[in-house]
């Protein structure tokens, strides 16, 4: 969830973003260790790092990455 406006959202508050662009606009992993398109295309496998929690030391999961891009999507 990326903006051209000079605003942030609390999404980027509150998380790491999977990726990122760096200064060359080359996308750069940031919560993700590697990823992968399905052979259609149509389906991308994100590895995610090890050792991400949350403030209260909860171990953060892929199950918060999808809730927190589907709450994005509606």
């Amino acid at each position: 969830m990326k903006t051209v406006y000079p605003c942030g959202t609390f999404a980027e508050l509150l998380q790491v973003p999977l990726a990122t662009f760096d200064k060359e606009f080359e996308l750069t992993p940031m919560a993700t260790e590697s990823w992968s398109p399905s052979a259609d295309g149509l389906t991308w496998t994100f590895k995610l790092r090890s050792g991400l929690v949350w403030s209260d030391g909860e171990l953060l999961t892929t199950t918060d990455y999808v809730l927190a891009l589907q709450r994005a999507a509606t």
